[in-house]
């Protein structure tokens, strides 16, 4: 019973480590997608006020 225990918990903390990974990849994927949105909304004002000060 105790080899079928190990096993279980072998296997658990594997399917955390792999949530724990999606997560990580997750929360980079948005950071990425904000800092694209931010960027491009930064190139949209600067070029908008551009047009205003000409």
């Amino acid at each position: 019973m105790q080899i079928y225990n190990d096993h279980h918990n072998v296997r658990a903390n594997t399917a955390h480590a792999e949530m724990d990974a999606v997560a990580w990849i997750g929360l980079g994927l948005s950071l990425l997608g904000l800092a694209a949105f931010g960027a491009y909304t930064a190139f949209f004002l600067a070029g908008f006020i551009n047009d205003l000060m000409a």
